[in-house]
């Protein structure tokens, strides 16, 4: 498992950002809600932004985007496709998180935006934690201090 720390992401608008990760993936169905951390982005546990993959219950490669702004409140979205494990699948997925809105897309396809009251965390004065527990390789990382729209992840997911 390769590790790529301390990113340095800042000046992100305070509005939104949208980020895209490809790359290779290789897991086992372990039955675990966190089982991987693709990205953590984090001040600490109150604000971050996390992506992890979800192998709980009936999930077998699930993407869940978390976003977590000021006492702990948070919202979340999923793929609703999903990785297969084994040995360097790969995937392509983009997310966007504002103020307001929150979204994900995994391989080409755009799931509904999630509305929410929480905010954008602030972010700008810590660092990504990029592949934070994660086996796989990553080929592109790209940070849009932006929201790029549904349009944009599905394409940047594509």
């Amino acid at each position: 498992s390769g590790t790529v720390d301390n990113v340095s992401v800042r000046e992100i608008d305070p509005l939104a950002v949208s980020i895209q990760m490809q790359g290779l993936e290789t897991f086992a169905d372990e039955g675990s809600a966190t089982q991987e951390a693709l990205f953590d982005w984090r001040v600490d546990a109150n604000n971050r932004i996390t992506l992890n993959l979800d192998t709980d219950s009936t999930k077998v490669g699930t993407l869940t985007l978390t976003m977590v702004n000021g006492s702990g409140t948070d919202e979340t979205i999923s793929t609703t496709a999903e990785l297969t494990p084994g040995v360097n699948d790969p995937f392509n997925v983009a997310i966007v998180c504002t103020s307001n809105e929150i979204g994900i897309a995994l391989d080409g396809t755009a799931e509904t935006r999630v509305s929410h009251t929480i905010g954008l965390p602030d972010l700008s004065a810590t660092d990504l934690d990029l592949g934070f527990d994660y086996m796989g390789t990553i080929k592109q990382f790209r940070v849009w201090a932006d929201d790029i729209g549904d349009t944009g992840i599905e394409e940047a997911s594509t």
